[in-house]
């Protein structure tokens, strides 16, 4: 059963709305028409839906009733095609609340995880920035970080390769995060907000990169020459991905004067 009188309309400049926008096309919550992009939707579907709304929250039109849901709610109703059971438990209050708090911090800092520039669509899809949002993602993967980092010294054996207490570890990656958060403030506080968020995608990224590794070698015993491949690897893809986060940083300091103009 689809939603046939539903349309969900996504923002196609997001590599996030587009892959699970795609997952309910494939798992028939969707039809391939209940699935439009901003920069195609027809004009009047668009006078139907709130624009600034639909900047943070992706919207859910009905098209026979004229409904809209939006963020949250939008994909619970998607889902209740096929899985009642899921919005059921999903709107239960503790659910829904952590769900919803879950929902906003990627939402509002989609555009730092994927770090896409805008395109030249006539609607402008990139969220409000919100402060809040903001420093729980950065507090988020700055803790995710330091709980990695005591896994990743006991398997890569530091204190044998290179003689290095857990304790220096600890205080060389906190010296260099603590200058990485610095230097924007002493250079141009209006990039700040932009520039920590590519910093914390680029500490995030080697950890999802090394965590198979990780997860694996508690399975199967690796060779250091194994190691070593994997972490090559690992380094010539954040090496790119560092240049292609820096291209689209800059592109979000030129297209405002002031970035952080929006802050409330």
């Amino acid at each position: 059963m689809t939603t046939n009188n539903k349309i969900m309309v996504y923002d196609d400049n997001c590599p996030l709305c587009n892959a699970y926008t795609k997952v309910f096309v494939k798992l028939g919550l969707l039809n391939v028409e209940g699935r439009q992009a901003f920069s195609q939707v027809d004009a009047v579907i668009m006078c139907q839906i709130d624009k600034h709304k639909s900047r943070n929250e992706i919207p859910l039109l009905d098209t026979a009733t004229n409904q809209t849901w939006y963020g949250l709610d939008a994909m619970l109703e998607v889902i209740n095609m096929k899985f009642p059971l899921v919005k059921k438990l999903a709107n239960i209050v503790p659910v829904k609340w952590v769900l919803l708090r879950l929902y906003k911090l990627i939402s509002y800092n989609r555009k730092v995880i994927v770090a896409v520039p805008k395109n030249n669509s006539a609607f402008d899809c990139t969220p409000d920035f919100n402060k809040k949002y903001r420093l729980f993602f950065l507090l988020l993967i700055t803790s995710i970080f330091y709980l990695f980092i005591g896994s990743a010294y006991q398997f890569f054996k530091l204190r044998i390769l290179a003689n290095i207490s857990e304790t220096q570890v600890y205080i060389g990656f906190a010296s260099f995060l603590f200058i990485c958060w610095l230097v924007p403030l002493l250079v141009d506080k209006s990039i700040a907000y932009h520039y920590w968020g590519q910093i914390a995608m680029l500490v995030l990224v080697p950890i999802l990169l090394l965590l198979p590794l990780l997860l694996l070698g508690k399975i199967l015993p690796l060779t250091a020459l194994a190691k070593g491949l994997y972490i090559l690897c690992v380094i010539a893809f954040l090496v790119k991905e560092t240049r292609r986060r820096k291209v689209y940083l800059m592109s979000v300091i030129a297209a405002s004067k002031r970035p952080l103009a929006q802050l409330k």
